[in-house]
């Protein structure tokens, strides 16, 4: 059984990370619209550090329920594709 501490940082770092894969996905929508090669580069630049706090969250989150006994490997399939594969 998790403690009430525990619950509130996993809700925490997932509401973080909902929040960076919300903002990495309306980025990548409107990346292949952008026609200015400056602000395409901007957007390049803004999803790379989206993707490195996606992960920096995702790898929170699994390395603290793992430490409590627990295994996630079905959950936040998006943030894992994010953090993983691009």
């Amino acid at each position: 059984m998790l403690s009430a501490t525990d619950v509130r940082l996993i809700k925490a770092l997932e509401k973080r990370m909902e929040i960076n894969v919300s903002i990495w996905t309306k980025i990548v929508e409107e990346i292949e619209l952008e026609t200015n090669i400056a602000s395409k580069a901007r957007y390049e630049l803004q999803l790379d550090a989206l993707k490195e706090k996606i992960g920096s969250d995702l790898n929170g989150i699994l390395k603290f329920v793992e430490r409590l006994g627990f295994n996630l490997q079905d959950h936040y399939g998006a943030a894992r594709t994010i953090a993983e594969n691009l």
